[in-house]
Parts: structure tokens; C-alpha cells; sequence
């Protein structure tokens, strides 16, 4: 049996979870969105956002956005866990 040290005093309590660690439907969401504006950015540097093709931008985004929701839907329901995990995130990508 060890003795409580300084040292080793921490190492034997279970860690808490935090109630500031980001739920993986978050973060999954969070990366949606960085995608959505990377898609709007990447676009805009490559060909210019102009009146005639803001549409066709709403139009993209849009579709990225649906796709994302049913993923995230989807991915919850068909896999054999609870919870999105930074596996699947790495397997939409």
C-alpha cells in the first residue's frame, strides 16, 4: 500500500469529467460551420462572389449544410455507439 505523498496523492483520484469539454455534437457542428465559411472563402478567392453568382454560393452552402445535418443524424443513428467521436468526423472529411 503506497503512502499519500505529495507526489502521488493526485494520481490515485479519478479524474471528473469536465463540464467545459465540448460534447462531440459540437464539435462536429463547429466543424460544419468552419467548412461552410471555408467553402464561401475558398470560392470567393478562387472565382469572386459577384451579384450573378451569389445564388449559385447559397445554393452550395445550402446543399453542404443538409448534407452535414443528415450525416450528424444519421451517424448517430446507424453506428453502433452513442455519440458522434472524432473517428467519424475524420471519416466525413
Amino acid at each position: 500500500m503506497r503512502h499519500p505523498t505529495p507526489d502521488n496523492q493526485l494520481a490515485d483520484v479519478p479524474a471528473k469529467p469536465s463540464s467545459f469539454a465540448a460534447s462531440p455534437l459540437r464539435v462536429f457542428c463547429g466543424a460544419v460551420l468552419i467548412g461552410a465559411f471555408l467553402l464561401v472563402f475558398l470560392y470567393d478567392m478562387l472565382f469572386g462572389i459577384t451579384a450573378e453568382t451569389i445564388h449559385l454560393v447559397a445554393i452550395g452552402v445550402g446543399l453542404y449544410l443538409a448534407g452535414a445535418t443528415l450525416a450528424a443524424f444519421r451517424l448517430s443513428r446507424d453506428f453502433p455507439h452513442k455519440s458522434l467521436g472524432l473517428c467519424n468526423l475524420v471519416t466525413l472529411g
